[in-house]
């Protein structure tokens, strides 16, 4: 076929005076709907809101779908020629500005609710010319802010009732607590004869996010100052940091004997443990991240922060398999031998990091 035949289209027969293309969304009272048209320039977008707004065969025109109105915020607007013919018809702003649509607000409240006119407001050419604070930009987020309000707060309320319901439940197995039957059957918790001598591991779990939001702000301002060390050196501050935890829960459990299947060790070394743990994730992980961004070329930026969650997945995979042998060691050796090994290996890390300073840093061309 070397020749375009361009053939006429049956209009639609519009029969009531409020029907409108049914492809269009669909504009519920009081309600209303937001359309996003996103175009490069010269794509048309201009002809496109034209035909929506003035072909019968589209919304209808400014007497059929839009009994209150519409309204044009485009500083473009006298760029286009085609525009001329929504100039005619309805009312357009050059301008955002905040009287423009409090006037349009104050037409709307004269009306009840239930008898308020449908309108539309379009906003053409608005990257970056739209104030954050206007009211055209609340106007149009509304709706938006107020679901998610809606979806945080019940989160909030979600987030607390369950914290409050462990907390419940670890005082009540502590005896600090005493509840009735009833009580027990409706939090569904089992019923407890005899309050708890020793305090379970898990419960120092909330170590690791109080030492993050207290150190941290004090590991920032080190690496802000003049004694901020190269990147080799803060992998090596971390891994010796790891290497002194292990050390400390490996020297708390030396009184453990080999084969035991139940063990328990002075609170004081699994407070340091999650210490220095932490303060070793504070010089490796934030450090890291921040170095793929400085080093990774722009277009490879995403890639490779994928490729970094995946090194650490492969290695939370390898621990794993590590940790399965923990009975075997722990059988033979004792519990204390197994994590004497993790601090030899940590250590080495950090002599090695160390170590490999003048070449890491001669790849890295000057960056810190």
């Amino acid at each position: 076929m070397n020749e375009l035949d361009i053939l006429p289209i049956k209009p639609l027969e519009i029969k009531e005076k409020k029907q409108y293309h049914p492809n269009l969304p669909s504009i519920d009272r009081n309600r209303g709907s937001l359309i996003l048209l996103v175009g490069s320039q010269n794509s048309g977008k201009t002809t496109i809101i034209n035909n929506m707004l003035i072909s019968k065969h589209f919304w209808g025109g400014k007497e059929s779908a839009f009994d209150g109105g519409v309204f044009i915020f485009s500083p473009s607007l006298d760029l286009d020629d085609s525009c001329r013919f929504l100039r005619e018809q309805f009312e357009c702003y050059t301008e955002y500005k905040n009287e423009y649509l409090e006037e349009i607000m104050k037409r709307q409240k004269q009306y009840p609710k239930d008898e308020m006119p449908k309108i539309m407001i379009v906003i053409d050419d608005s990257s970056g010319l739209i104030d954050r604070n206007s009211k055209i930009n609340h106007f149009l987020t509304r709706f938006r802010h107020y679901n998610a309000n809606i979806i945080l707060s019940i989160s909030f309320i979600l987030i607390w009732l369950i914290t409050l319901w462990m907390l419940i439940k670890e005082w009540y197995a502590a005896g600090f607590l005493t509840l009735s039957d009833s009580t027990l059957d409706f939090l569904l918790l089992e019923k407890k004869t005899e309050p708890l001598t020793e305090v379970p591991a898990s419960w120092f779990g909330v170590l690791n996010s109080l030492f993050i939001i207290t150190l941290a702000p004090l590991f920032s301002k080190a690496w802000e100052s003049k004694y901020n060390p190269t990147a080799n050196v803060k992998f090596a501050i971390g891994m010796f940091l790891l290497a002194l935890g292990m050390a400390c829960v490996a020297f708390g459990a030396t009184g453990i004997a080999p084969g035991a299947k139940t063990a328990s060790v002075s609170m004081i070394w699994l407070i340091l443990v999650y210490l220095f743990h932490t303060m070793g994730e504070l010089c490796i992980s934030p450090v890291g991240l921040s170095y793929v961004s400085k080093l990774v070329p722009g277009r490879m930026i995403a890639f490779m922060f994928g490729v970094y969650y995946l090194a650490i997945a492969i290695g939370m995979k390898l621990a794993g398999i590590f940790g399965e042998n923990i009975d075997k060691i722990a059988n033979e050796n004792g519990i204390s031998y197994f994590f004497w090994l993790l601090t030899i290996v940590a250590a080495f890390l950090a002599v090695f990091s160390v170590a490999m300073q003048p070449v890491i840093k001669k790849l890295m061309h000057g960056v810190r």
